[in-house]
């Protein structure tokens, strides 16, 4: 298993999981739960397409097995909190294990 330092997770942000859209077609969450241990890059990432640059994150937040408290199954949509701010899921990056069927980590980006 890769193992990463426990002095590198510094970070804590405040997750509510997308659940869908309501009667009223506005989105719908599970309620807050505070993950610790995590990193947070604050570096916004660009991506290109044929006319222009274009901002594709404004964050990645990197999650580890089993050191990330709780190490929860994240979904595109959902809503995080962090430096005061919120932000959006827009991609979830799931990461295996090389030799055994199991996550071992989660690369969030977020607007």
């Amino acid at each position: 298993m890769l193992m990463v330092p426990r002095k590198m997770l510094v970070d804590s942000f405040t997750y509510e999981e997308f659940k869908g859209k309501g009667r009223d077609h506005n989105p719908q969450y599970a309620d807050p739960v505070t993950i610790e241990m995590a990193r947070i890059d604050r570096q916004k990432t660009y991506g290109e397409n044929s006319q222009e640059a274009a901002i594709r994150s404004n964050a990645t937040i990197y999650t580890f097995a089993p050191l990330t408290t709780p190490f929860l199954d994240f979904k595109e949509q959902s809503r995080v909190r962090f430096d005061g701010r919120e932000h959006v899921v827009v991609e979830v990056r799931k990461l295996k294990h090389w030799y055994m069927d199991e996550i071992m980590a989660y690369e969030l980006d977020v607007m």
